[in-house]
């Protein structure tokens, strides 16, 4: 018998290439973005550790409000590698400030943030970096769904499924969403797979396994998240419909069954679980009494209506931290060029008759995605006449990202030959990553200037010490340089301090520049750390804080050698602190 060979064709290994730039970029911001600084994270966490503390469900609090409200499933994926870090260990994490307002302040970072937080990870940051990966892998399910969806539908033209993928992998927001703690992820990932699912089962509705996995999805997608109970009033719907078209009561009997059984046995629980616990199956009555500061307290207008869209679509693209780091209009701009492109493709396909020959499935999926698109947006609203604005983000509408990259996908693919298919992909694919490439570095870190360094920025000091003064400081190492300017040596030496415990006091450092004969030459005085805004006080443990100071000295005594001396003293009282050998002061050697 002769062997069936493996068919490589052009799009499977450009496939591969974009599912694996999609992880690289979205772990990327999961590293990069501090901790805390995504939205709902502490509270996202928190359910997370008391999972693997208490090794049973959060409930519901009243008196101290918690994430108790969302279903289990996320949290239960992401404590597994978590629990291998530990939660127990809180010393590396940041400090959340308590006069951070949502949607943000003067500064937008919600936590201060210090050197044990940085990689090497350890502790509680540690478990958080690895539930990020949790959801990290979930936005990568969402492109391989996306990429399966699009072949699916269009296995002729193979580019628009990729397209449709490049749109969503590297649209910046959901990069920034798949690299935080939330549960967000899984329930973008599950909608798009029972969308997926939906279409398998369509094309074999006679097969009742369909019916079978489609009722797993729909189940993963609520127990993810609530939000979900909108792509499975479409699953119910668009069984209504095909019953009715089938006009077979028999397969329409089992598929039901079939699918709603599976359902019921997976999730129905949660619903149980909630009706005993709150007296009601989502939990809505207790969750009113905990969260009424996000609840509205006067109707929504339609005069609101456009501000509202106009958040959903910027924060849909990108709108960063706790909303509050905007990459510019420029981001905005481009987005509308891009749906506007989409738009004019389809109305090109539509006088051309490209879409005349699409088929029954094709017809039925342009359906479906519309009106799937339409009632979650219609959700969102009804979550907007509850809640306040903060309910308007477009990271709500992400359930949809992969029907509506898809439509825009094959408009934009109409405006070309088919030819030139590859070489759109390539354009808009590699466009949009260096896009969020910019916005990762250009706009989102420097938003969160950290004066504490990190841990592994020692490895880079040219010159090591590591001399304690005290119980409070260790000096690790120094570097420096020296500039000729007229008759002038000015040297400039950067210490790098680490605090032992956290300091008590605002201690200074003094900087002597010595010749030969141990003569005075220059000095400098400063608290480490004072010119940046982050004085000793406000330390933590184990924050790395380096200092540049200036010395100038005459040219000949430079030639016949200087020393600098440094010590920490407190300036109230001359007192200084003794180093390690007994002396108050350590000579740093330059050459």
């Amino acid at each position: 018998m002769k062997k069936q060979q493996l068919v490589v064709r052009w799009e499977h290994p450009i496939a591969i290439l974009l599912v694996a730039a999609y992880l690289a970029l979205a772990a990327l911001f999961s590293v990069i973005v501090p901790v805390y600084e995504t939205p709902d994270e502490p509270g996202h966490f928190d359910l997370i550790a008391q999972l693997i503390n208490t090794k049973s469900l959060p409930v519901q609090n009243v008196e101290r409000p918690n994430y108790a409200h969302h279903p289990p499933l996320y949290y239960i994926l992401a404590a597994i590698p978590a629990s291998l870090a530990g939660v127990s260990d809180n010393t590396a994490m940041p400090q959340l400030k308590p006069d951070f307002s949502w949607p943000g302040t003067d500064s937008p970072a919600v936590a201060a943030h210090k050197t044990a937080e940085t990689f090497p990870y350890r502790g509680r940051t540690l478990a958080i970096h690895l539930a990020r990966a949790v959801s990290v892998l979930c936005g990568a399910l969402t492109v391989i769904l996306t990429i399966a969806i699009g072949w699916l539908l269009f296995p002729g033209q193979p580019e628009v499924g990729l397209l449709a993928a490049a749109l969503v992998a590297f649209n910046p927001q959901f990069l920034f969403i798949s690299g935080a703690v939330t549960n967000d992820g899984l329930v973008i990932a599950a909608c798009t797979g029972v969308l997926w699912q939906l279409l398998r089962t369509l094309q074999h509705p006679e097969r009742l396994r369909e019916w079978i996995f489609l009722g797993m999805w729909a189940a993963a997608a609520l127990l993810a998240k609530s939000a979900a109970l909108v792509v499975c009033g479409v699953v119910f719907l668009t069984w209504l419909i095909w019953s009715a078209r089938r006009k077979s009561p028999a397969l329409s009997i089992k598929s039901g069954m079939a699918v709603g059984l599976t359902f019921v046995a997976l999730a129905g629980w949660w619903f149980v679980r909630n009706q005993v616990l709150y007296g009601d199956p989502l939990g809505w009555r207790i969750y009113q009494q905990a969260w009424a500061e996000v609840l509205r307290v006067v109707p929504l207008t339609v005069r609101e209506l456009p501000s509202l869209y106009d958040i959903q679509f910027r924060s849909f693209w990108g709108v960063f931290g706790w909303m509050n780091v905007h990459p510019g209009s420029w981001l905005y701009a481009a987005a509308r060029v891009l749906l506007l492109g989409g738009v004019i493709g389809w109305i090109v396909a539509l006088r051309t008759g490209e879409t005349r020959s699409f088929t029954t499935l094709q017809k039925g999926a342009v359906a479906l995605f519309g009106a799937y698109i339409i009632l979650q947006e219609a959700f969102i609203v009804y979550q907007n006449t509850i809640h306040n604005s903060s309910h308007a983000q477009g990271r709500y509408l992400f359930p949809v990202i992969a029907p509506l990259m898809l439509l825009v996908a094959f408009g934009i693919a109409a405006l070309f030959p088919r030819k030139y298919g590859r070489s759109v992909l390539g354009v808009v694919s590699v466009s949009m990553a260096a896009i969020s490439v910019f916005i990762l570095f250009g706009v989102i870190k420097p938003a969160y200037h950290v004066e504490p360094l990190p841990k592994l920025s020692l490895l880079t000091v040219p010159h090591r010490t590591n001399v304690r003064f005290g119980d409070m400081f260790v000096l690790e190492g120094y570097a420096w340089e020296m500039h000729e300017a007229d008759q002038k040596i000015q040297i400039r030496a950067r210490l790098y301090w680490r605090a032992v415990t956290k300091p008590d006091f605002d201690y200074s450092v003094f900087v002597h520049a010595l010749d030969a004969n141990s003569q005075m030459l220059g000095q400098f005085d400063r608290s480490p750390g004072a010119q940046a805004g982050y004085p000793p006080s406000t330390w933590q443990v184990g924050d790395i804080v380096a200092d540049t100071w200036n010395v100038e000295i005459p040219r000949d005594d430079w030639q016949n050698g200087v020393r600098l001396l440094v010590g920490v003293y407190n300036w109230q009282t001359g007192e200084r602190l003794m180093e390690s050998s007994g002396s108050d002061q350590v000579v740093l050697d330059l050459k």
